[in-house]
Parts: C-alpha cells; structure tokens; sequence
C-alpha cells in the first residue's frame, strides 16, 4: 500500500516533467526558426484568423450558413495549426539514412486532414452531389493526406511509395471533380458551372504545390530550403482556404441568389 502510495504521489511530478520536457523542445525548435520562417508562418497564422472572422461575420448576414460556416472552420482549424507550429508545437527532426537532419511539419498533416475534406464538402453541396459521390470525394481525400503524411514520417525508398500511393488518391479527387463539371456543364451560362470551373482551378493550383513541396522540401529531396518550403505551402494554404472562401462567398453564391430573385422576378411579372 505504502508503495501504491508513493507511486501515485509522484505521478503528478512525472506529467509535469512530460510537460516541461515538451515545451523545451517546443522552444528548442522555435528557436531554430530563421526570420524568414517566422514571418511566413506568422502571415499564415494572422491571414487566416482574420479570415475565419470574416466567415464567421457573414455567415449572420446571409443565407447560405452552411458554406460559410465550413469556410470559417476550415480557416480556423488552419489557423490553429500556424500558431501551433509559430510556438514549436506539431514539429519534429528526422534522422535521414544519409546522417541528414530533416525538420518535419506534422501537424500539417493533421490540419489537411480535417481542413481539406470541409472544401471538397462545399464543392459537393455546390453541384448537389449524391451522398455516395461525396463519401467517394472525402474517402479519397482522406486516403490522400493519410499517405503523404505516412511517406513524411519513413526513411528511405520507403517514403516515395507512399508519395505514389498519395498521388494515385490525388488524381482520382480531381478526376471526380472534373466529372461534377461535365455534370453541370449543360447550364454553361449559370454562376454555378462558370464558378464551378474557377474553384476546381484555385483547388488543383493549390493543392498540387503540396506534393511538390513533399518531393523538393524536407519531406523528399530536401533540394530546397526549409525557409523556401514553409513560404511555398503557406502560400498555398492561402490560395486553397482563402482564396477559395472568398471566391465561392462573393462571386459564385452571392451571383447564385441574384440569378435566382432575377428569375423570380421575371415569373412574377409573367
């Protein structure tokens, strides 16, 4: 019993070690941040907490709630994921087999994984695709963020089949998106096709710097600096978040409605 007592009464002191020892790699890599990486992820952090407030702001002015309110917890979830990485949390050093020390942003990751399916849902909920063509997007996108981050954590040869295998899911999200526009492509003159069109271009823009950021950053080839990585998938963070948010809000549902009263209008008057 004595024992049993004394084990439980340094459990707290273990957790607080858990916690300090944490935080200390936390400043350790923090640190290490060249100014360049600190602003980057800064101007991510700041770009997107803004965003997400604007979402939010308009999601009560309007009708259309629920693409806003995905737009706004897209952007904030990313947002967390900046201000986690700006403190040194969601990073880690990887030993590579040629005896180079790789820094690794995992929590990326993570954000793709919650942020990424959420603006394929608004492109789903957009062309009204059946349930089973949405489960199919999301599953692959999923499968598509899950293998690149796998391939992230592996040495050797190992991590370039993963990279294929993310690919392979790449490929079928955007030949399904390319199917939703040929699905839509009868009413060429509607807001919804020629916006349609705009937002398939802004996602596969983005989105494909993220492979290419896996292969030439830390992740793959490391031919390219970390400052140069970090500037190029903050950039298309923006571009896939924000510049995707902004552009279905005011130039594809804002358009929608005033087809739709314009329509209304019309009917009435016949």
């Amino acid at each position: 019993m004595a024992a049993a007592s004394q084990t439980a009464a340094h459990k707290p002191h273990n957790i607080l070690a858990g916690i300090d020892f944490a935080n200390e790699s936390a400043m350790t890599f923090q640190l290490a941040y060249s100014e360049s990486i600190k602003h980057f992820l800064l101007i991510g952090f700041l770009a997107l907490f803004v965003g997400s407030i604007v979402f939010v702001y308009i999601s009560f002015q309007r009708n259309q709630k629920m693409a806003d309110t995905i737009l706004f917890l897209s952007a904030i979830i990313s947002a967390g994921a900046y201000y986690s990485m700006m403190n040194g949390y969601g990073v880690i050093n990887k030993d590579e087999a040629d005896g180079q020390t790789v820094t690794i942003f995992w929590v990326r990751y993570l954000d793709r994984l919650f942020t990424t399916p959420l603006i394929l849902l608004n492109i789903a909920l957009l062309v009204r695709a059946e349930a089973g063509e949405t489960v199919m997007l999301i599953g692959n996108d999923i499968l598509f963020v899950i293998t690149a981050g796998i391939g992230a954590s592996l040495l050797g040869p190992s991590k370039w089949i993963w990279w294929v295998v993310s690919i392979v899911f790449f490929v079928l999200i955007f030949l399904q998106l390319f199917g939703f526009l040929a699905k839509v492509r009868d009413d060429e003159d509607s807001a919804v096709t020629q916006g349609l069109k705009v937002l398939i271009a802004i996602t596969f823009i983005s989105w494909s710097l993220y492979p290419i950021a896996w292969v030439l950053g830390s992740e793959g080839l490391s031919a390219i600096s970390l400052d140069f990585e970090v500037a190029l998938v903050t950039i298309a963070d923006l571009i896939s978040k924000l510049g995707f948010g902004f552009y279905l809000m005011f130039a594809v549902l804002d358009q929608s409605r005033n087809d739709d009263i314009e329509s209304a209008e019309r009917t009435s008057l016949v």
